[in-house]
């Protein structure tokens, strides 16, 4: 199971206009709750995503999971340990939702299988990720970014 810099970096293979999206700061993080379990604790936030292509409709929000299932002595997260994602925006959808939860790097139900519509030789629509490597799409690049700014990883957090 990954953990979020080895997502990150499969990001960077896989979908690179995720990074420039993410840190253009259109994307905004609305909302954090943290919900701790016995055995994770599951990070649900709601991010207003850029809007770029809505046609003038409002922007779409989005809710976004991270869940850590391992911990330090001081009980924080480990960001280098096993994280389950979830988002609900298209891009991980057609880009990581089944190559995470292939790695066991997917939080939640599964999604509903992906059938592709056109050839699989048509260059308009290429495959989204045929390597099948885990990433992350930009909502959960700007929640894991916003946790690490915000000291969410050590013992004086200040998102709570």
């Amino acid at each position: 199971m990954p953990n979020i810099v080895q997502l990150a970096q499969g990001t960077q293979i896989v979908l690179p206009t995720a990074y420039n999206r993410y840190a253009s700061g259109e994307n905004k993080v609305e909302t954090i709750k943290v919900v701790r379990f016995a055995t994770m604790e599951v990070i649900i936030s709601t991010i207003r995503a850029s809007g770029r292509d809505t046609g003038g409709m409002a922007q779409k929000a989005y809710i976004v999971q991270l869940a850590f299932f391992e911990f330090r002595k001081d009980k924080t997260p480990d960001p280098l340990g096993r994280v389950g994602t979830r988002c609900g925006c298209p891009a991980y959808y057609y880009w990581f939702s089944e190559s995470n939860r292939q790695a066991g790097a997917s939080y939640g139900a599964r999604f509903k299988p992906y059938v592709r519509k056109t050839p699989v030789t048509d260059p308009a629509y290429p495959e989204k990720n045929p390597s099948m490597i885990p990433g992350m799409c930009k909502h959960l690049l700007l929640l894991s970014s916003t946790l690490q700014n915000s000291n969410f990883f050590t013992s004086d957090r200040k998102v709570a």
